[in-house]
């Protein structure tokens, strides 16, 4: 049953793209709203990590799984993005003062990995609880192959939102 098994982080992976979409988003808006070149080119260089993610994660979506996302799936992840990622949005943001100044535009971009970081955490423990249960049949080491590369994966990227993190408390 590797298929159902696989399909948790298949519809994972989903959520995790529809983040890196806002995130983009964010820090596009962000460099549009800048004060300064020095904050313009952190938020385009963010972007430009975001995108790489991106790319990342739409990589792992179709790198042959039997569990391919069909339109409800992915409708289902953008909107359960937004509840991990900029509740509320650019809007809300707005509304919070997040625009006003640099240190308020910091203080939002700062949230915002945070809360991604969060939900790459909770991700990658769900794998490793997925892992500690065995699968049927001869199914078993390839299904804990598969979960073992998403989990070193997801890893690597919640490393690389750490590090965006720490850049951004250094700019405060």
């Amino acid at each position: 049953m590797m298929e159902s098994k696989t399909n948790a982080t298949t519809n994972a992976i989903e959520i995790a793209c529809g983040i890196e979409r806002r995130g983009i988003g964010l820090y596009r808006r962000a460099s549009m709203m800048a004060a300064d070149d020095e904050s313009r080119e952190l938020f385009l260089r963010m972007m430009e990590e975001e995108r790489q993610h991106l790319r990342y994660f739409e990589s792992l979506r179709d790198c042959g799984d039997a569990d391919q996302s069909d339109e409800t799936t992915v409708s289902l992840a953008s909107a359960l993005a937004s509840e991990a990622y900029l509740p509320g949005g650019l809007m809300q943001m707005a509304y919070e003062g997040a625009f006003t100044s640099r240190e308020a535009m910091l203080d939002s971009m700062i949230q915002a990995e945070n809360d991604s970081i969060v939900y790459y955490e909770q991700l990658i423990k769900q794998i490793i609880e997925q892992l500690a249960q065995p699968a049927s049949g001869d199914e078993d080491g390839q299904w804990s192959k598969t979960l073992n590369q998403r989990r070193d994966q997801l890893s690597n990227i919640l490393e690389q939102e750490r590090a965006h993190l720490a850049e951004l408390h250094g700019w405060r």
